[in-house]
């Protein structure tokens, strides 16, 4: 065998003569797949399903279906505006839910509204700005009745008893006396002007809180009417809850007639903001300014020439006329 030989042609016969040696032509395999095994056994994607809402089956919860006029078949006495409120609070109860506890508390956090209410009116009554300046106005009527003009002029009784009774009591009787009651009432007359402002400021707050209080008993009253009205509706089906709304009904309207009962109680507190604010708006801010002046007059007449009986009784009339104001 040649060393030149290929290995591969071992058993291949010679080529024949003459003719031409041709390539070989290898059969090409067939061709592969891309997709990798693992791949071809994957799940297309598909698209996501669409979530519907799960229904379950039950009973309906059926609302109370009444009318103000059926509330005020029931309650005659009730007004118009009433029987539309009940209406409506019933309007979102279902009597299913319904039970004891619920009844127990219905219109409770009404109840512990108005407790609140009253406490606050009785925090702003118990505030010492009334009082304070009820206090001034006392004490300028004490000091205006005090006054005795006549002696001040030198025209009441004298002698060394008479000296000796005016020291003793507790009379403005002397000049100096005067001169001292006409600074401390100018001294209050300022006070009081100051006050007025504060007191119309505790006039609307009381105002506000009995507004508040009667918004409260209106939807109490409501409560109560429509309490009633459930207790006659579930009689049949669940008594003891009936008769734990009939409670709750009545309870409800003691509170009303106590919110009326009080009505009169708030409205003489409210008064007496407004009753003190006219006293200094129509008679201290109007008549003590002139009787103020006409007393430094009076001490300066007193201390010159002397001020006749005439003009110190004309000006006691005018004294008394503004006591006679203040007292009322």
């Amino acid at each position: 065998m040649p060393d030149d030989q290929a290995p591969g042609d071992a058993g291949a016969p010679p080529p024949a003569a003459g003719d031409t040696p041709r390539p070989t032509v290898m059969k090409a395999p067939p061709a592969r797949s891309r997709r990798t095994p693992a791949a071809a056994a994957l799940p297309l994607p598909t698209a996501p399903l669409a979530v519907q809402p799960t229904a379950v089956r039950g009973t309906r919860r059926e609302r109370v279906a009444v009318s103000a006029g059926d509330l005020h078949a029931l309650a005659p006495q009730a007004p118009e505006a009433l029987c539309a409120a009940a209406a409506r609070l019933l309007a979102d109860i279902a009597p299913a839910t319904l039970d004891e506890r619920k009844a127990v508390l219905w219109g409770h956090d009404l109840q512990a509204a108005y407790a609140a209410a009253v406490a606050g009116t009785l925090a702003l009554v118990q505030e010492p700005l009334v009082e304070r300046a009820r206090a001034h106005v006392d004490r300028l009527t004490q000091i205006l009745a005090a006054i005795d003009l006549m002696a001040v002029c030198g025209h009441g009784r004298s002698g060394l008893v008479a000296s000796l009774a005016r020291a003793l009591n507790d009379r403005i009787d002397t000049p100096g006396e005067l001169a001292g009651a006409v600074a401390e009432l100018r001294l209050l007359l300022d006070r009081l002007s100051a006050a007025t402002a504060d007191l119309a400021d505790l006039a609307d707050r009381l105002r506000q809180h009995g507004s508040a209080i009667e918004r409260i008993g209106h939807d109490v009253a409501a409560a109560a009417l429509a309490a009633q009205y459930l207790a006659l509706h579930v009689q049949a089906t669940a008594p003891e809850v009936a008769r734990r709304l009939d409670d709750r009904a009545l309870g409800l309207t003691a509170t009303v007639a106590q919110i009326r009962q009080d009505d009169a109680v708030h409205r003489l507190q409210l008064q007496r903001p407004l009753d003190l604010i006219a006293l200094i708006q129509n008679v201290a801010l109007v008549s003590l300014p002139g009787l103020l002046s006409a007393l430094a007059a009076l001490l300066a007449l007193a201390g010159a020439r002397g001020a006749s009986p005439t003009e110190a009784r004309e000006l006691g009339y005018q004294l008394c006329d503004i006591l006679a104001q203040l007292r009322n």
